[in-house]
């Protein structure tokens, strides 16, 4: 019961959050955003998709129509089941672009260069640890 009202104090500490910055929201952000969801929702559908009927086998080649529906098929689903890197890619090439144009209609996630100081061994938790000082110092 206690982690059920947890979840909803945390449910309502992110809304208000929302609400309490809505005005920090950025329009290419959310067009970006809500394009995604929706190419993610659409990519999950793919692999639903029919192709030709069970009367086109029966008319001329079978054999050739057959690998043809198989093949079509089979790259609908591999799309249908790589859908999230291939959004992740799309984006990414789209933030080149407009990098490339010295255009930034995104907020990207920033520099990164503390990832390339830590050692690259298991310390994990170092390299967390001088981020959170680097960003505390800032």
């Amino acid at each position: 019961m206690s982690q059920y009202v947890s979840n909803v104090l945390y449910l309502f500490q992110v809304w208000t959050g929302m609400y309490e910055h809505i005005g920090e929201t950025r329009l290419w952000d959310t067009v970006l955003g809500v394009s995604c969801i929706i190419v993610l929702l659409l990519l999950r559908k793919v692999k639903d998709i029919k192709i030709g009927s069970e009367d086109d086998d029966k008319e001329g080649s079978m054999e050739k129509r057959s690998r043809l529906k198989a093949a079509v098929s089979q790259t609908l689903w591999f799309l249908s089941t790589t859908r999230n890197i291939f959004v992740v890619l799309v984006c990414a090439a789209l933030a080149y672009y407009f990098d490339t144009k010295n255009q930034q209609p995104f907020v990207l996630t920033g520099n990164l260069t503390w990832y390339l100081e830590c050692p690259s061994s298991f310390p994990f938790p170092q390299c967390l640890q001088y981020e959170y000082l680097q960003i505390k110092s800032e």
